[in-house]
Formats: C-alpha cells, sequence, structure tokens
C-alpha cells in the first residue's frame, strides 16, 4: 500500500512538472508582466525571454543597477553580439553598427572591456542560467542610450531615441493598473546617460542623501586648489593616500588633517601588483600607518585598495577581508566612479556622472581623483548641493557604514 502511494505522488509530481513547462511559458508568450522580476523593454517591445534571461537587479553598495543578458542585444536589428564559443564564452563583442561603438570583453583576464578608440573601460560581467550578463547602466554610457526605470527597479527600459510610447503606457498596456494604486506608486524615472539632471527640481521632492566625497592621488597642483574649495564651502572630504605621497607630499598630507578632513591608507605604492598576496597587504598598510604615524602623531583605520576590492587583478577574499579586520582596518569601495581621471570623459559627462549617481542613491560614496577636471566639477557640485537641503556632506569616520563591492 505504501509502495502504491509513493507511486501516486511521483506521477502526480510528474503531471505537475509537464504542465508547468507547458502552461508558465505561454503566460510569458502572452505578454504578462513577470511578478518578482524586473520587466524589461527596448524602445516599445517587451523582452519576450525574461523567463529564462530575465534582467537581473543589483546593488553596488545602495547603487541600484540591472545586469542585461547577451541574448537580449542580440535581438536588436543594428547590434552584432559575436561571441567566441559557447554562451558563457569569457571572449565577446557587442557592437553598434550604426555608430561604430563596440565593447569587446575579455572576462578571463580583467573586468575592462576595450572601446573601438582603443581604450579600455572597467565593467563587471556576471553570469546566470548558462549565459553571459553586461551591466545596463555602463553599457548605455557608452552606447548613448537612454535608461528608463519604473516601479522602483519593478520595469527598466533602454531607448535609443526611436520609442513612440511612454514607459507608462506600457505598463498599462501589458499590466493593467490596479485602481487602487496612486500615481506616485507608478512613477517613471528616466536616468539619461546624455543630459544633466535639472538643479532647480523642488528640494522637497528629492529624496534625502548623505554623500562622501573622497579623493585619491593627491598632488600639489590640483589637492591644494581643491582644500581651497572644500573649505570655501565648509565642507570635509575624506582622502586616501598612498605611502609614497605621504613621502613626496607631507605638507599637504597636514594641511589635510589640520582642515578637519579625514585620511585613509591606500597602500605604500598604489600599485595592485604589489599587495596582491596576503602578507604583502597586511605589510603594506602596516608600513604606510607607521609613515603617517611619524608623520602626524596617529595612526588611521580606513583603508581602500589602488582599484578597489574588485578590480582586473585583485579579487579580496573573505579571509584577507578578516585579517585586515583582525588588524583593525575598515575597507571602503565606493559606487560613484566619478571617472575624472578618464579621458573618455570630459567636465559635462563627468559631472552628469556624478549627479546621476546622487539620485540613484542614497549613500553616495563619490570616487575622484586630484585631477584638473575634479577642481573643475567640484565648486559646480558643492553648489548644487548647497542648493538640496536635503542632500548633505559628510566626511568618512570609523563610525561610518563602509561601502564594499558586492
Amino acid at each position: 500500500m505504501k509502495q502504491r502511494f509513493r507511486y501516486m505522488v511521483l506521477w502526480l509530481l510528474i503531471v505537475i512538472s509537464i504542465a508547468c513547462s507547458i502552461l508558465v511559458p505561454s503566460v510569458f508568450a502572452a505578454g504578462g508582466i513577470n511578478n518578482g522580476i524586473p520587466t524589461l523593454f527596448f524602445n516599445d517591445t517587451l523582452w519576450r525571454s525574461d523567463e529564462y534571461y530575465p534582467a537581473l537587479g543589483y546593488t553596488v553598495g545602495v547603487t541600484k543597477d540591472f545586469w542585461i543578458p547577451l541574448s537580449f542585444f542580440e535581438e536588436i536589428e543594428y547590434i552584432k553580439v559575436r561571441r567566441d564559443g559557447s554562451r558563457l564564452t569569457d571572449s565577446f563583442v557587442i557592437s553598434d553598427t550604426k555608430t561604430g561603438k563596440y565593447l569587446s570583453f575579455d572576462t578571463a583576464n580583467n573586468d575592462y572591456a576595450q572601446t573601438e578608440l582603443g581604450t579600455y573601460k572597467f565593467i563587471r560581467t556576471t553570469t546566470y542560467n548558462k549565459e553571459r550578463y553586461v551591466p545596463m547602466l555602463e553599457l548605455c554610457a557608452h552606447f548613448g542610450w537612454i535608461y528608463e526605470m519604473a516601479g522602483n527597479g519593478i520595469t527598466v527600459r533602454i531607448a535609443d531615441g526611436r520609442q513612440t510610447q511612454q514607459l507608462n503606457s506600457l505598463i498599462e498596456k501589458y499590466s493593467p493598473k490596479d485602481p487602487q494604486t496612486t500615481d506616485s506608486e507608478s512613477e517613471i524615472l528616466t536616468e539619461s546617460q546624455t543630459a544633466a539632471p535639472d538643479s532647480e527640481q523642488n528640494p522637497e521632492e528629492y529624496h534625502p542623501a548623505t554623500v562622501h566625497l573622497t579623493f585619491e592621488d593627491i598632488e600639489a597642483e590640483y589637492t591644494l586648489q581643491i582644500l581651497a574649495v572644500l573649505k570655501a564651502y565648509q565642507t570635509k572630504a575624506t582622502f586616501f593616500i598612498t605611502g609614497e605621497q605621504i613621502i613626496a607630499h607631507p605638507s599637504i598630507v597636514a594641511d589635510i588633517i589640520a582642515e578637519g578632513h579625514s585620511v585613509g591608507l591606500h597602500t605604500m605604492t598604489g600599485v595592485e601588483a604589489d599587495v596582491l598576496k596576503t602578507e604583502a597587504m597586511l605589510a603594506s598598510f602596516e608600513e604606510e600607518n607607521e609613515l603617517l604615524y611619524a608623520l602626524t602623531k596617529r595612526k588611521v583605520r580606513l583603508i581602500r585598495f589602488p582599484e578597489g576590492s574588485k578590480s582586473s587583478l585583485m579579487m579580496l577574499t573573505d579571509r584577507q577581508k578578516q585579517a585586515l579586520a583582525d588588524l583593525g582596518y575598515v575597507l571602503w569601495d565606493w559606487n560613484v566612479a566619478a571617472m575624472d581621471h578618464s579621458s573618455e570623459y570630459d567636465i559635462d559627462m563627468v559631472y552628469t556622472k556624478i549627479l546621476n549617481g546622487i539620485q540613484r542613491c542614497y549613500n553616495p560614496v563619490i570616487r575622484f581623483h586630484c585631477t584638473e577636471k575634479t577642481l573643475a566639477v567640484l565648486p559646480m557640485l558643492l553648489q548644487y548641493i548647497s542648493e538640496h537641503p536635503l542632500i548633505h556632506v559628510k566626511r568618512i569616520t570609523d563610525a561610518s557604514d563602509p561601502v564594499v563591492f558586492p
């Protein structure tokens, strides 16, 4: 009797499995929006394969973004995707046949993609369900597309200017709005990578944000001027400094501390290859801290790696993180890269990228370098922040909640 009951249960499970394999795909084919998975559009077209290859929402610190499957781009008529091997290939190219722009990836060796100009962009990919995924914001920025998000990430869209319908209309078309839903619940957030946000918007409608300004690569020409701008706006920041920079610019380091800014360690040389092994990274931070103590009579706990805790060369392990924590160090990465050191970004692009980051994040950690572009953008940014009373700038302290790459 028991054996017969087991067979009945087994057959019931098989029947349910077959039914699901038939019925579930038909729901997606009918155009319904999948609850719980971000719905993805290109222009006015719904991505039909979200059952198998959905848009994946993810967070870096508190920054919301989405990974998009390569198969999504293969369905756009003027976009070509070349894969060297299987779907999970490490090498692939995404190219726009209309503009000639492309990104060539070799994820086995690094997290950088080569552009049509021969330069490189830091773009971290991932895999899901035996498919390669790329980050939506980075691709929109490179190819000049518009990124739209609605319902706190329930619906996202990539648009190239040929769209004819508002995203609200598409949402209503594929998923009729509940009569009890308010307009504010279906509000559309549009993030264009080419147009700066309106700095005159009502501050009462702007979300509160605590901004951390962080600076790297101190040197005499621009760092002193950056300090002057910060002082003029009564703003405190955080400077991650290498041991070599402490030796080369002791007076600047002293000025940074005297003016109330925070200081963090950035390894002795600022070269990733020098701190890949656990023993080397611990020794580097300890040596730098001793150097800082000799100059200022104080040691610090804040640390940042040259290109963050995850990069083309480095993937910090849990064991290494624990070893750093055991020495009292607090690791910091960032969630808004200003790209002020990149030749591909002009001043307007840097400024727009930072504002987009502030709009997306409730606690933006902005990574600056001490460059001419930084000096040009910083007064504009601080003026913008001063006009929005819900946005506050604070220096990083030992008590701050760190932002670390996932």
